[in-house]
């Protein structure tokens, strides 16, 4: 039976739990249906390859996501090792659905108005893209959730009274004890679970800390006077505070996992010939404390003083994607409502600000799964919104409004369903392992270099190699695969291969690489046999030009009595003086005498692999220009220039000490 009132104060019993349940159970079935069957690249693919073999992830570690995923894949016999992981989130995801269910009712929202927020915020789709993957972010949504609701309900009545000794005998006395050691551990339950999202898990929950500690304070949801903001703790002492304290450091402990696990992790130690292996994490005092504080990401916080409109403008259309317009609505409604209860709103508030702001100075690829938190607090304004409209219709039209409101605030969630199913829907994802297969199943070498410019690329290949047991002689590298310079860029990476003498091959194919290194087709994919320009260089055309101080050109080759009609290849020779600030477009241009262009070639020398931002001091780069000749291009001698401009401003680097925006490379005859 309905409630009276969209709003429901009654206590929680045995069906909102059971609608919780039911809750929970929908969205995992819709996860389980969607969810990705194998493995995935990216960090997915790494904690797919990490939880079963118990090994070191990227900073922060994630011990306590490693345990659950280790334990998960021994008690679920579903699958390979990848999809276990990928099930994983689903459950995850699910729990926090019905934990929100839970939540949304503790505030005296409905039953049924928590379902429905319960579902919109579960096929939104950041949320649902969490679900399906193998990653941190689901079980961080639990966490979340888990902490609203302890934070709330933490000034409960807990003096159940415990059953007398001497009713019952030996049994009920030991029931007893057990509820008076409930009773006395109780306080420390808060600060436990804050340390272990906190400590062993994922830091963004150090941004909800303020409002947690604010909503546990809240003394206007009809929950006793006198709390103290530590949820369980009516009347502390100093024993009952250094309990928390403690309850709160030790999931710390569980970060000792890395220095654990490190020296088992195989894939921490990589054979490279030509020297020394490649220690990726050497399980020093200075690699753990790097590993847990996530320093390596510290570089990736600054603030959007030009760009913060491009980045609210990213908040917004993410914002849009999960709730929808309409979801968005009723969180204004919700927001509007929560007047009557001053200080929830600000400890709502304060959450959705402050994991907005941080998310907003925060530059990472996959910034759109940190916004979760915030989510599920405008998912708490959604359900607010639908209970505000819902009683409002009541006082209208008595059952008939209410029922009217639901119904239609119902199909947001289906809505949402239908419409991210399509672009959510990874049941059908195997390309990532096929593609894998079928490249390590080439006849390459034992002990074979492979080599990406995209590390996400590479974990598909770690899981097959280490978890699965194929060939697992093989060696993948990537970019920054440990923070030193000589990995920091592709270049720099096949640079050092180079020097130790190993021939890598790339993954793919990476259009640009051969403007600084010699390419050879090998075993169907392109192998890097050494430099394109051969040493030292000896031009036809000798030159030494300078372009704005960042960039000479040293010298050029044109192809023999070209005739019209006909290409001409003209080569040319550049010799990055300092790092270039932008990906600079190059240009020959054939001239008459009179400064009339002819003919004439533009491009991006090294294109998207290996553009001018990426050319490095000492780099000899082989740019080469084929430049199609007019059919009635008049016999006779002409001029060549060449240079650079930014693109799309077209503006040139002038010649160093110059106005000059060409550079001279001496006439050539056309026949």
């Amino acid at each position: 039976m309905m409630p009276a009132h969209a709003d429901d104060t009654r206590p929680l019993g045995r069906r909102d739990y059971l609608a919780a349940m039911i809750t929970g159970l929908v969205a995992f079935i819709v996860y389980a249906l969607t969810a990705a069957p194998g493995v995935l690249p990216g960090d997915s693919g790494e904690f797919q390859l990490a939880a079963p073999l118990l090994g070191v992830v990227h900073p922060t570690g994630y011990p306590l996501y490693l345990l659950l995923g280790k334990l998960w894949t021994l008690l679920v016999p579903l699958g390979d090792m990848a999809y276990r992981m990928n099930l994983l989130s689903a459950v995850f995801s699910a729990l926090a659905v019905a934990c929100f269910c839970v939540l949304s009712r503790q505030l005296g929202l409905g039953t049924v108005t928590s379902a429905i927020a319960a579902l919109t915020l579960a096929f939104g789709r950041t949320f649902w893209s969490q679900a399906v993957r193998a990653e941190v972010y689901a079980l961080n949504s639990l966490f979340t959730v888990v902490l609203f609701l302890l934070a709330m309900r933490g000034g409960e009545a807990s003096g159940s009274k415990t059953m007398p000794a001497q009713s019952g005998g030996a049994l009920v006395m030991i029931a007893g004890y057990w509820q008076h050691l409930l009773r006395l551990c109780r306080p420390c339950l808060f600060p436990f679970v804050l340390g272990l999202a906190v400590f062993a898990h994922h830091r963004l929950a150090i941004l909800l800390i303020p409002a947690l500690i604010v909503l546990a304070a809240d003394r206007n949801q009809g929950w006793p006077d006198g709390r103290h903001p530590i949820p369980g703790m009516r009347h502390p002492n100093r024993a009952s505070g250094v309990a928390c304290l403690v309850a709160f450091l030790l999931p710390a402990l569980l970060n000792l996992y890395v220095p654990w696990r490190a020296p088992a992790t195989p894939y921490l130690r990589l054979p490279v010939g030509g020297g020394p292996e490649l220690v990726l994490y050497r399980n020093t005092l200075a690699d753990f404390l790097a590993e847990i504080s996530g320093s390596v990401f510290r570089g990736s916080l600054e603030l959007p003083t030009a760009g913060l409109s491009v980045r609210l403008a990213m908040a917004w259309h993410l914002l849009m994607q999960q709730f929808g317009p309409v979801g968005l609505s009723l969180a204004a409604i919700g927001l509007v409502g929560l007047r009557r209860r001053p200080r929830f709103a600000i400890a709502l508030v304060l959450a959705y600000v402050a994991v907005l702001a941080f998310c907003l100075v925060y530059y990472i690829g996959d910034i759109a799964d940190l916004f979760t938190p915030s989510y599920i607090v405008i998912a708490l304004w959604i359900a607010g919104g639908i209970s505000l409209l819902a009683t409002m219709a009541r006082r209208i039209a008595r059952w008939p409004g209410q029922a009217c409101i639901l119904t239609l605030a119902a199909l947001l969630p289906m809505t949402l369903l239908t419409a991210n199913w399509p672009a959510l829907d990874m049941s059908k994802e195997t390309a990532t392992r096929t593609a894998w297969q079928n490249l390590l199943g080439r006849s390459l070498p034992q002990g074979a270099i492979l080599v990406s410019n995209d590390r996400d690329e590479m974990t598909p290949m770690w899981y097959l190699q280490y978890v699965e047991g194929v060939r697992p002689d093989l060696i993948g590298l990537f970019p920054k695969i440990i923070a030193d310079s000589q990995f920091s860029t592709l270049g720099s990476l096949l640079d050092w291969l180079l020097a130790r003498g190993q021939k890598p091959y790339l993954i793919k194919q990476m259009p640009g690489l051969e403007v600084k290194y010699s390419l050879q087709a090998a075993n169907g994919l392109a192998q890097v046999t050494g430099y394109a320009a051969a040493m030292p260089v000896q031009p036809d055309r000798p030159l030494d030009s300078s372009l704005g101080g960042v960039v000479r050109l040293i010298g050029a080759d044109v192809s023999k009595l070209p005739s019209a009609g006909e290409v001409m290849t003209v080569t040319l020779y550049w010799l990055p003086d300092a790092i270039m600030s932008e990906d600079y477009h190059s240009f020959v241009q054939l001239m008459t005498a009179d400064g009339e262009r002819q003919a004439g070639s533009d491009h991006r020398p090294g294109e998207a692999f290996y553009p001018t931002s990426m050319w490095m001091s000492g780099d000899v780069i082989v740019d080469r220009h084929v430049i199609p000749l007019p059919t009635l291009l008049a016999p006779g001698t002409y001029d060549l220039h060449a240079g650079m401009y930014s693109y799309p401003s077209l503006k040139r680097l002038p010649l160093t000490g110059s106005n000059e925006t060409t550079i001279a490379l001496g006439s050539v005859q056309i026949r």
